[in-house]
């Protein structure tokens, strides 16, 4: 998932998409899967998991990759 991400930088990916295009999956019903993924994820990557910087989610839609600025 995090690959799927990678290549597709600050662009907002619905839960389906993510399911169909990283599992092969083309089902419109629950997407928890995503969820979960995107926690494991997020524990093994964020430096605060429960305020993510990089894998940030678009309430109501998906997911996206941001890279953070640096001053």
């Amino acid at each position: 998932m995090l690959l799927y991400l990678a290549k597709r930088p600050h662009q907002v990916l619905k839960r389906d998409q993510l399911l169909e295009g990283v599992w092969g999956f083309d089902y419109a019903g629950q997407t928890r899967m995503v969820d979960v993924h995107m926690s494991h994820l997020r524990d093994k990557l964020e430096p605060d998991p429960k305020h993510p910087i990089y894998l940030k989610t678009v309430r109501g839609f998906g997911y996206r990759l941001e890279a953070p600025l640096h001053d």
